[in-house]
């Protein structure tokens, strides 16, 4: 058995998938396998892929009818037997000692769940997108509605999430929901490696490219449902008013605004003290932000 399985769904990934899949099999790292699960794709990826199957042994391949990113996820962790797990995106572009880093870290603190990266954007977009090192401060941010670690970077030990998985319930922010299903448990702990591991395309079509109403609306369901569960007091319209002021920082301020979010952070900071220290700094960040 390989010590990591790399699990990449795709559907219709034919123009960028021969990068994703040449970056995992260029690994300093060899002792893995890449699971590629083809969810219904009607360009020419599954012809690539059995390209690339018959190349590499290491590559594993399953064809099914389209069920959706979730589905994927959850019958890819089933139906690999690895005790560390290794996400992978079919147009993204992982850097030759990604898996070494992530799972050198993992074996170093064994108490760490699930670990990412920073990550670097390309494509449409240019950047880095820096991520805590901490396991509180990831915690924090998830607590406040942000993404605290890309989806893609994750490498995951199997024994400390098998208990989870993905929920149809959440489309497009399936990896929102799974996070805050983890974070909830006892001891978890999940941060970053301050090193760029993952070059993240950023293209027409892909989610992060769509941040629609849609999308911010699924964010604000999940906070509701994670600040439940933490026994938080809080009425039906705060979690959408915190996660418009994290991905609309663009939009008018007006005082009527700035007064309902001056009145939930009065309300929300003491719940949070005793949950999370990291969560005022954070918050207080936020209202300088908005402030400017």
């Amino acid at each position: 058995m390989t010590e990591i399985s790399v699990i990449m769904p795709v559907c219709n990934g034919e123009q960028f998938i021969d990068e994703a899949i040449k970056s995992i099999l260029e690994q300093t790292y060899s002792d893995f396998e890449l699971v590629i699960l083809n969810d219904g794709s009607t360009d020419d990826t599954a012809n690539k892929i059995e390209l690339w199957q018959a190349i590499d042994k290491r590559i594993k391949v399953i064809h099914r009818r389209k069920q959706g990113i979730s589905a994927s996820l959850n019958e890819l962790i089933s139906c690999t037997k690895s005790a560390f797990l290794a996400r992978m995106d079919a147009d993204d572009i992982a850097m030759p000692n990604r898996l070494a880093a992530q799972l050198g870290a993992l074996k170093e603190d064994k108490a760490c769940g699930i670990i990412g990266s920073k990550v670097r954007l390309f494509g449409l977009q240019s950047g880095v997108w820096h991520f805590r090192q901490t396991a509180e401060q990831t915690k924090a941010l998830a607590l406040l509605g942000n993404t605290c670690l890309c989806h893609p970077s994750w490498m995951m030990r199997r024994d400390a999430i098998s208990d989870i998985s993905y929920s149809n319930e959440f489309p497009h922010m399936e990896d929102m929901h799974f996070l805050a299903q983890y974070i909830l448990k006892a001891n978890s702990k999940l941060y970053a490696i301050d090193d760029i591991l993952l070059n993240y395309r950023v293209h027409g079509t892909s989610i992060s490219s769509l941040q629609n109403d849609e999308q911010l609306r699924q964010r604000a369901k999940i906070l509701a449902w994670t600040w439940t569960r933490l026994g938080i007091e809080f009425t039906e319209s705060d979690p959408r008013l915190f996660i418009d002021t994290c991905y609309l920082l663009n939009a008018e301020k007006t005082e009527s605004y700035m007064e309902s979010l001056v009145d939930l952070l009065s309300r929300i900071k003491p719940q949070f003290e005793h949950i999370n220290h990291c969560i005022v700094p954070e918050l207080d960040k936020r209202l300088k932000s908005l402030a400017t």
